[in-house]
């Protein structure tokens, strides 16, 4: 659990960013920072998840207060009462993050935590990044393209564009074991080149959506990994490119604003319906 409540945390966070960001402050070259990465933001539960922590412990004080000031008991809570109570602990974290990084980076964006799994669709951690974020990081995994409604919608809860800063393929042609990460498993190089091209593509057909990591920039190799050595590179351990991959990319990353202009523009017969656009 988040330990919003416990007076120390200021201090901590202050401390964090200072030591961490004094020498990239200035930096001409970095677009952003990430403070955390894919942290257990779920709301379902969140209540007795912070009652769970023992008496003595300020969230749980909190969290029975909370219940307390709406006339609530353990045995009465409502999903609406975890979402209200979630957007509080997440609001509250989001703005302590982005008053340290402010204080000792003013000049690169926040992009957040990285939301994963159910957080990706929950409205209450989009409504509080939007108050503190810059741009919202969402990692996405097992699609070969984007819900463009999904990425709409919580755009238009969050007010903020989103990136996303987690997705690949897997080539069983690398000879590495691939029984580790999340990423689609397909045969060859250029299969994975495929994927990149049609997952792009849904990318830039939709407004909100300002960039993509691909994750990630070397494979896992076997002296670091062992038996789980994964094909998510777009180099080798030897930082070799893997061509097939890397043909697809100069495709599309050389061509990306001539895309982006005729993908929001033109509607092909080949592609579903545009999505939303949100101003």
């Amino acid at each position: 659990m988040l330990p919003v409540f416990h007076d120390d945390l200021p201090a901590y966070i202050d401390d964090t960013c200072r030591r961490k960001l004094a020498e990239t402050k200035d930096d001409p070259f970095l677009f952003g920072i990430f403070s955390d990465n894919e942290i257990p933001l779920f709301e379902e539960g969140i209540i007795r998840r912070y009652l769970a922590i023992g008496a003595d412990d300020p969230g749980a004080q909190r969290a029975r207060a909370w219940l307390e000031e709406r006339g609530k008991t353990e045995e009465t809570i409502t999903p609406v009462d975890d979402q209200e109570f979630c957007l509080l602990v997440l609001s509250k974290y989001f703005g302590m993050v982005r008053d340290a990084i402010r204080k000792y980076d003013p000049n690169h964006m926040y992009i957040g935590t990285r939301f994963h799994k159910t957080v990706l669709t929950q409205s209450s951690a989009y409504e509080a990044a939007g108050k503190s974020m810059d741009v919202v990081a969402i990692n996405l995994y097992h699609r070969w393209n984007i819900d463009q409604e999904m990425i709409s919608r919580m755009a238009e809860i969050a007010g903020r564009p989103l990136m996303l800063t987690e997705w690949y393929a897997k080539g069983v042609d690398s000879g590495l074991h691939n029984e580790s990460g999340a990423g689609f498993t397909v045969q060859t190089q250029e299969e994975r080149g495929m994927f990149y091209e049609n997952f792009t593509i849904s990318l830039l057909r939709n407004p909100n959506m300002v960039g993509w990591h691909w994750f990630c920039y070397m494979d896992d190799g076997p002296i670091r990994r062992g038996w789980r050595a994964s094909n998510k590179g777009i180099v080798n351990c030897h930082y070799d490119p893997h061509k097939g991959l890397t043909d697809s990319m100069t495709r599309i990353n050389r061509n990306v604003y001539g895309l982006r202009d005729y993908l929001l523009r033109v509607q092909s017969p080949n592609l579903p319906d545009k999505p939303t656009v949100f101003e």
